[in-house]
């Protein structure tokens, strides 16, 4: 169904910062235009959601770690997902 499909990045960076008053800000970055293509809408923020619970610097073998507990709340998800005011 091509209403379910949209050009996509396939990989998003979501770099977190803290403004001056002490509110997490997001910058929504499409990166590595290699990995683009069609897929289904939604699949960028979805994965990003994802990788927050994974850990890949860890120095023993898996060499990861997996943490479900990370997995940003509704309050983050919104802010990522939200229009930015302007």
């Amino acid at each position: 169904n091509p209403k379910l499909s949209t050009f996509s990045g396939n990989i998003l960076s979501v770099p977190r910062d803290v403004d001056n008053e002490g509110q997490q800000q997001y910058d929504l970055l499409f990166i590595d235009y290699e990995y683009c293509g069609y897929n289904y809408r939604g699949f960028d923020l979805a994965n990003h959601f994802n990788e927050w619970m994974w850990d890949y610097k860890h120095e023993e073998a898996p060499y990861y770690l997996y943490n479900p507990e990370l997995f940003p709340s509704l309050e983050q998800q919104v802010c990522i997902s939200r229009k930015p005011d302007k």
